[in-house]
């Protein structure tokens, strides 16, 4: 049962990160100078958050993975908000285009929210 459901997760995912990088055409067609700056920025934060990632490997004691998930928790908020910049641009740029991406991208966010709850 559980294998399935993950297998199910997987795919909605695979389908929700495809319509994410539609939105991302979109903001390059439209906004190619500002979204190349937002992704220099979402690149950093991924090598921050990879740094972050590398570090609890190497440590043993709880305390440690405690404030190393921390950490990762803010960065990866501080790089959601890159993300959210690339789909204002994509939204400004075709607003018929993004209204259907987004449209995709909440039905899949509901499928994995009722897959996740079956875990």
């Amino acid at each position: 049962m559980k294998n399935n459901t993950l297998n199910k997760i997987e795919s909605v995912r695979l389908k929700n990160n495809t319509n994410t990088l539609n939105i991302l055409r979109l903001s390059f067609k439209f906004y190619p100078d500002e979204a190349r700056q937002i992704m220099y920025d979402v690149n950093k934060w991924d090598r921050k958050i990879a740094e972050l990632l590398d570090e609890m490997t190497k440590f043993v004691k709880r305390r440690d993975y405690e404030l190393i998930l921390d950490d990762l928790e803010k960065l990866r908020g501080e790089n959601n908000a890159n993300w959210m910049k690339l789909y204002e641009l994509a939204h400004k740029g075709s607003s018929e285009e993004y209204e259907k991406l987004l449209k995709k991208e909440n039905e899949y966010s509901k499928q994995i929210s009722k897959l996740e709850e079956d875990l």
